[in-house]
This record gives structure tokens, sequence and C-alpha cells, in this order.
């Protein structure tokens, strides 16, 4: 300016006007008002309208408010445009905290959270405050001295409206100078207020769906899509090496005529995993006949495979074909094939090597092409060394043996089989499918399940039912930590386990085996299964109700 006024005396009026430009230029955004009015002639009557830079400064905005979704993001660069319109030396933008309800500075220019809790600025933030609580629409002004320079510094509030709702509070102020609060300039803050409202309240709902994604995302509802290359053989669910596996042994035995034997614990899916076996195989258009050796009493179990003849026994009224004449063409799984008494293995033996047998009291020679799959939850060599099974028959079907893993050894399939059986109860229920929390996935993943694939269907059908808040209570740390059937000195010993889980149904059914309310329903299985398991285990009591 100096400069400026040098020329004008040497009468360089050209470079005068140059100067006083650049001294405009760097004056004009922080302290309008200082620049000497001796001077003001010199510049270009554009530089000196009020509303010059109004075009730049709807740029400005408008790229503020499209190129941020997130609030932080956005009201800064809100903050940074309207600084350059109105020369303020501090600005910020003040919102409602959608939970909490206290006024929180968003985003700010200058002024830092300790400036917002000095003394100095109390009348401000009350001014603030009273603007949210009032619901004023109106831009408000007042001027206040700042103790450390002194001087006096003028604000201004500009609501930030939204229809008839406040959503926030543009702060500004200077020193120095005084901010131009004309009603023209006015006018241009009330409706970019008005922008910047909508910009809020469109960015706040983006962050609260956000936030709703990332709660979602936590609590990771479990609705997965059963892929065709996780279901090669439909009900055989999960993506487990061990489960690609059995997968693999089965692709490659079900195309021949081979007999196979299928060992697992209880409730790993034996059964499965023999109709999977069935289904690919040529046979898979005829019969599949299942017998399970278990719950066939011993007086009985000759006359179901290979059949009687009329008066064979008392109560054979008439003749009856076994399952093996049933399985002709098709194919005969025999599931706990190691609960066969020895007569029967015998008699077994024969039909596996001649493919011919004899109906109970009967005298003519049958023939039967079938295929045979059995199954067992038994080491059948530890059955052979003990006697209890024939050496020569274990031979004849450990053809082409299938070991199905337990479910803790595979837990990366539980998600899997639990969102497919909340599918299927769901639907059976005619109840929503609510999905399957990540705590809850975690809680499955932790248990050991000593009842498999079963005891994992049955926990989740009793949670689709009761519809509870904690539906897997029931699955105790102490349960999970330890399974069921391990002995002291850590070997497995599922007699023990059986034994006891025998002895305590009928504990608490006072010793009643059958009928409602006894052992049998408590434990989930037929009456002359659960008194055939007690005679193999030695387990006898004074009371049989039926």
């Amino acid at each position: 300016m100096e400069i400026a006024r040098f020329y004008l005396e040497i009468r360089r009026e050209d470079l005068a006007k140059g100067y006083a430009s650049a001294a405009w230029k760097f004056i004009k955004p922080i302290a309008r008002e200082a620049f000497p009015e001796d001077l003001l002639y010199l510049l270009a009557p554009d530089d000196l309208a009020t509303g010059g830079s109004l075009s730049d400064l709807v740029v400005a905005m408008g790229n503020a408010l499209v190129t941020q979704d997130n609030l932080k993001g956005l009201l800064t660069n809100i903050i940074a445009s309207l600084s350059q319109m109105t020369g303020s030396e501090r600005s910020a933008i003040f919102i409602k905290d959608s939970e909490s309800e206290d006024i929180k500075m968003v985003a700010s220019r200058n002024l830092f959270y300790e400036n917002v809790m000095d003394e100095e600025f109390r009348t401000s933030f009350d001014t603030i405050q009273a603007m949210f609580r009032n619901g004023n629409s109106c831009i408000s002004e007042f001027e206040f001295s700042d103790s450390e320079l002194i001087d006096t510094r003028k604000a201004i509030f500009v609501p930030l409206m939204l229809k008839d709702r406040i959503v926030g509070v543009y702060y500004q102020d200077g020193r120095l100078f005084s901010l131009d609060s004309t009603p023209e300039r006015n006018n241009i803050l009330s409706a970019l207020a008005s922008q910047v409202a909508l910009a809020i309240d469109r960015a706040r709902a983006y962050d609260e769906i956000a936030k709703l994604n990332r709660r979602l995302i936590e609590e990771n509802l479990y609705y997965i899509d059963e892929k065709e290359e996780f279901r090669p053989f439909k009900e055989i669910i999960g993506s487990s090496q061990g489960i690609k596996d059995v997968q693999r042994l089965v692709r490659k035995v079900a195309p021949t005529r081979s007999a196979a034997l299928i060992q697992g614990e209880t409730g790993v899916g034996k059964e499965l995993i023999a109709r999977a076996i069935h289904r690919e195989s040529p046979r898979k258009n005829q019969a599949f006949i299942r017998v399970n050796c278990a719950a066939l009493p011993d007086s009985l179990i000759d006359s179901e495979l290979f059949g009687h003849e009329k008066g064979a026994f008392t109560g054979a009224v008439k003749a009856k074909a076994g399952r093996f004449e049933l399985a002709h063409q098709g194919t005969i799984f025999l599931d706990e094939v190691s609960e066969l008494p020895l007569p029967t293995q015998s008699r077994l033996l024969r039909v596996l090597q001649e493919k011919e047998f004899q109906r109970v009291g009967g005298t003519k020679i049958l023939n039967s092409d079938f295929r045979l799959i059995t199954a067992t939850n038994k080491d059948l060599k530890k059955e052979v060394a003990a006697g209890r099974f024939r050496e020569d028959l274990f031979y004849r079907l450990n053809v082409y043996p299938i070991v199905v893993p337990p479910l803790r050894e595979r837990r990366e399939d539980i998600p899997l089989l639990a969102a497919h059986f909340f599918r299927l109860f769901s639907s059976q229920s005619n109840k929503p499918c609510s999905g399957i929390k990540v705590s809850e996935m975690e809680q499955l993943k932790a248990y050991s399940w000593p009842g498999n694939i079963r005891e994992l269907s049955n926990v989740i059908e009793r949670a689709v039912i009761s519809d509870a808040k904690h539906r897997f209570a029931d699955l105790t740390a102490s349960s999970r930590t330890k399974e069921p059937w391990d002995s002291a000195d850590g070997s497995l010993n599922y007699k023990d386990f059986e034994r006891k889980l025998i002895f305590e149904a009928l504990r608490k059914c006072s010793g009643v085996v059958g009928g409602k309310g006894g052992a049998a329903e408590l434990l989930g299985m037929k009456r002359t299964t659960l008194i055939h398991h007690m005679k193999k285990l030695g387990i006898k009591v004074q009371h049989q109700a039926i």
C-alpha cells in the first residue's frame, strides 16, 4: 500500500494500481475493512463487489456436498468453503449428538476443543445452546473481548435449519475488522445454511446406515448360501477337508459292486453316506433297504433279514420276505452291524459268499443280487479281538472302509450345518429364519458335540421352537471343555458313557423303561432298543413298565 502511494506521488498510476491490487488480494479475505479508503479508487469495480466470489463459493460448496458421504469430511469441506466467503478467522459447526443429546463441535477451522472449554467462549457456547433449545432460525451476532490480545471479536451464529428443525449451528468470529453482515450477505448465508443442513442430515443418515452395517457385521447373521460345491451329494453338508475326503471316497466306490464299511461315532451321518453311495451307483433307481441291527431283538433278527415261512414260529401267520430278498438289484444297508449276534453273523457270512439264503423255517434256496453297505460306531478290530465279532465276516465287510470324522474334528462345517438346520426347521415351523449371531455361532463351534450332527440338529430345532433370547444357554462351558466319554487317563470309553447315560435316564424315570415318561422316551429311542442296550451292558431293573 505504501509503494502504491509512492507511485501515485511520481504519477505512475499504472504501477500504483498493480501494487494496490496486490495488497487488496492479500487483505480482502482477512481484514477487508482495514484497506485504506484513499486507495479504493485504484481497484477494479469487480474486485470491490461484495458478491464477487459468490460463484466460486457456490462451486466450492457444491463440491463439498457431493464428494463427501461421511459427516466429518463433509463438514470440514463446508467450513473451508464458507470461510473463504466470510473472511472469518475462526469457524466451527456444532451439532447435537444423536445418542447423548450433547452439543459437540464436529468440524472447525482455527478453533480447538480447548478454546471451546475456555471461559472466554462461555457466552458464545451459551448462545449456541440457546439456539438449539429454542429452535431459533435467525442469524445472531455479538461482540466480545479477547483477553489475550485485548481486542474485540465479532461473532456470527448461523442456524442450520432443515424445514422448521435446527440440525446445527455454524459459528464464525474475527477481530480487527467487522464481518460483513449486510441483509444481502445474511440471505446468502441462510440459503447456504439450508443446503448445509440438508447435507448434514443426509450424511448423518449415511453414518447411521454405516453404523448399522457394522453392527450387523459384528453380529454377522449366518445367512449362508449352500453352494453346489459344498453339496455334491445333497444331504452331505460341509467344506472341511475331512468331509471332502469322505466325498472323494464316495465318488470312487459308488460305481462299483464292492461292499463298503462306514465307520464313525453315533450321529455323524453314516446313513447319509450310505444313501449317497446308493444314489451315485448304477442301482440308484432300485430299492434302498435300511436295517438298524441294534433295534432288532435277537429272536427276530434272522426273520427280519432273511424272512420266514408261515408257521416258522409263534406269530408267523403268513410267509414274509426278508430284507435281503427285498434288496434284490438294489442296496441293503446294515446300520450298527456290530450289534448282530454271532449266529446271525454266521448266516450273513454265507449270504455274502454265496448270494443265497433260506427263510427261517423254509427249505427253498433264495438268491438276491444286492449291494451291501454296513456301518458301525465301534472299532470292529477290537470287537474281533474280544470275540464278539467274526474275523472272517469283518474282512468281508471291510472291503472299502470310509471313516466319517466326528463334528468336533470338522468345526468349520458347523456354520453350514447350523444354517441348513435353521432354514429347515424354520420352514417346517412356519417361522422366519432369524439367523445366528457370531457370538452364538462361536458358542456352537466351541461345544464338543458328543452327539455330533444329530445333537446339533436337535439343538437348532429346539432353538427354533423356543425362540428364546439366549437360545444355546444349555451348551455350558463344562460340557465344552471335556468330552463326555473321556476317561480319567484320557482314553476313549464309549461303554462307560453309554452305561452312565442309561443309568441317569433310569434314575430320572424311577426305573420306568418304556411308555410315556419312561427312560426310552427320555433318551429318544424305542423301548426294545433300550432293552437291547441294557442287556448288552448288563443293566437290570426290578421294574420295567411298558
